[in-house]
């Protein structure tokens, strides 16, 4: 008979559900245009397992994935073409000689950065709270200086992640989408947990209600 709540059982069962959501994003990303939906599902899932181990991963996902797909799109395209703003103006202040390429990289790298910290904090707003865009990006924006060492180790999971699936791609095709989403939400929820403790709503932050983490909260101005 199995011990369903044995801690070797309960690991070997996370290391399953892991694998699976992994594998589910990376099928509903091949047709590049619902990567940024896909993203979507992704986080909202990472979100329920944040709350309760027995999650259903493709209900979860499929219901994240739909519901969230707008403002999702709307994001990851916004975020894509911040960047290819920064790369042109790089190129271009590279080929005009008003800076060394060396401070080009550099520029372009600094935004990068910017750029993908506001969106490891979007996607886990979008699905943690019901907010407009605006408020989406807004609220990633000012999270970023919330614990910002937070920040700074969200960052480097992401380049450290990003580095060892390059490195053995065995595990971008296994485990590294879904443990970073996890680890990701649970950095922005721990912000969020610090927000409301010290400004009870009173910050310029939209907060949300906790008092049933099981379903998706309403946003409070």
């Amino acid at each position: 008979m199995i011990n369903t709540r044995s801690p070797v059982y309960r690991f070997c069962m996370s290391i399953y559900r892991y694998f699976i959501l992994n594998v589910l994003y990376i099928l509903f990303c091949i047709p590049i245009v619902t990567i940024p939906a896909a993203t979507g599902g992704l986080f909202a899932t990472a979100r329920k397992y944040a709350y309760d181990d027995d999650v259903p991963i493709l209900s979860t996902f499929w219901s994240g994935f739909c519901e969230n797909w707008k403002q999702s799109t709307v994001v990851g395209f916004l975020f894509l073409f911040i960047l290819g703003i920064a790369y042109g103006d790089s190129r271009i202040i590279a080929w005009l000689r008003l800076t060394s390429g060396r401070e080009a990289a550099i520029c372009l790298i600094c935004a990068v950065l910017m750029s993908l910290s506001i969106l490891l904090h979007a996607y886990p707003l979008m699905v943690h709270m019901r907010l407009t865009t605006r408020q989406v990006l807004v609220n990633a924006i000012r999270l970023n200086f919330v614990k910002p060492h937070l920040t700074v180790v969200g960052l480097g999971m992401v380049a450290g992640m990003g580095y060892l699936s390059a490195a053995y791609p065995v595990l971008f095709l296994t485990c590294t989408c879904s443990v970073l989403s996890s680890a990701l939400f649970r950095i922005v929820d721990r912000k969020l947990e610090v927000v409301i403790k010290l400004s009870h709503g009173h910050l310029p932050i939209t907060v949300l209600d906790q008092s049933n983490p099981s379903s998706r909260p309403h946003s409070v101005q």
